[in-house]
């Protein structure tokens, strides 16, 4: 692409994305898709919580429930598995939350969402560190690095009531918390949560998605709908779409709460940034079809933080009924990755993944 035509199309993303005009194959050029095989000795993938690549090219999935770590060649051929509920020592693991690719150290590291343990691997399956958080937090979604410090890390998860910024009975306290890799606790930006609505509920809807800007770090709160620009030190700047949340409020029940939190807003599932632009998957809950909508969506925020891309749906991800494998990530390529289910079916099908270049 010629620098005048790339004008154009970034002036024609801009305009169009600033009255939701803009398609998906607008603004992603599909590159390559493959299915991931797998030898007859492996077990099929279950859901698929997760996936991130090295510079290299090489694939790693995480399964949720069978907890497996999955290695794959840049072409989609298998490579390894590790961990998995039936391993033993360092390399056991429980349900996996997320996964990310440390080049200053070539790790691997994943959030043990269970055991509230992060864990790090080297690119062929050896154990290298391990820290756990149990002691502060009830379960962690994402763990990535500082983005200034050395040796320690940002990681998602839910206070445990015995915290010292645990305030109030009928509340627990969600978000990014600071740890080094010896598991010491640092800080916390987070958003309060009503204590009934978790336990009426499930933990899972609170999830954290946590991604690196520069030295900043974004925070997605999964079910809240807000996502926040926190820095190094762990405070939060800003937020990049306040919205009300009426729900905080004391005087709403727990069931009525629930409620909207599900009808009014949408579940974030992945962060990543491009050219400074902050792009953000999201699967919209229908209120009258009482159901996530087939076809998850993206909100793009330039780079002065205004939303100039909303609802644009992701098309290649669409007609796929397990929510999990709705997967869109950034590789150190500049692709992103989409991983479905093949033919849009089960799991024993088998998974797809689709690369697709920015056109921004």
């Amino acid at each position: 692409m010629t620098k005048s035509c790339g004008i154009v199309v970034l002036i024609l993303f801009l305009i169009s994305g600033l009255y939701g005009q803009t398609g998906f194959y607008d603004l992603f050029e599909p590159v390559n898709s493959f299915t991931l095989s797998l030898p007859d000795s492996v077990p099929p993938m279950g859901e698929i919580r997760d996936i991130d690549v090295n510079p290299s090219g090489e694939m790693f999935l995480l399964e949720g429930g069978g907890s497996r770590i999955m290695k794959f060649s840049r072409k989609g051929v298998f490579v390894k598995q590790w961990g998995g509920k039936n391993a033993v020592g360092k390399y056991h693991l429980s349900v996996l939350g997320s996964a990310f690719i440390d080049t200053s150290r070539s790790e691997l590291i994943v959030a043990d969402w269970l055991k509230g343990r992060v864990v790090f691997f080297d690119y062929n399956g050896k154990y290298k560190d391990s820290f756990l958080t149990s002691s502060h937090l009830i379960g962690i979604d994402g763990a990535i690095p500082h983005p200034t410090e050395k040796n320690w890390y940002a990681i998602g998860g839910i206070i445990a009531q015995n915290h010292q910024f645990f305030r109030e009975k009928e509340y627990y306290a969600k978000g990014m918390h600071i740890f080094d890799r010896k598991g010491k606790y640092r800080e916390s930006a987070f958003d309060l949560y009503r204590k009934e609505i978790l336990e009426k509920n499930n933990f899972n809807y609170l999830t954290t998605v946590l991604n690196l800007h520069g030295n900043n770090i974004i925070a997605g709160y999964i079910t809240s709908y807000k996502i926040s620009i926190i820095n190094p030190e762990g405070k939060i700047e800003r937020y990049l779409n306040e919205k009300p949340d009426k729900w905080h409020q004391l005087e709403i029940s727990a069931e009525d709460a629930f409620k909207d939190l599900l009808y009014s807003f949408s579940t974030i599932r992945s962060i990543d940034v491009h050219n400074d632009h902050i792009i953000v998957l999201y699967s919209y809950y229908s209120q009258e079809e009482k159901t996530l909508l087939s076809t998850p969506q993206l909100l793009i925020y330039n780079p002065s933080n205004v939303l100039i891309g909303n609802g644009i749906e992701v098309s290649w991800l669409s007609g796929n009924d397990n929510q999990n494998a709705r997967i869109f990530r950034k590789g150190f390529d500049g692709l992103f990755y989409a991983v479905r289910l093949k033919d849009g079916s089960d799991e024993n099908s088998g998974y797809e993944v689709g690369l697709f270049k920015p056109r921004f």
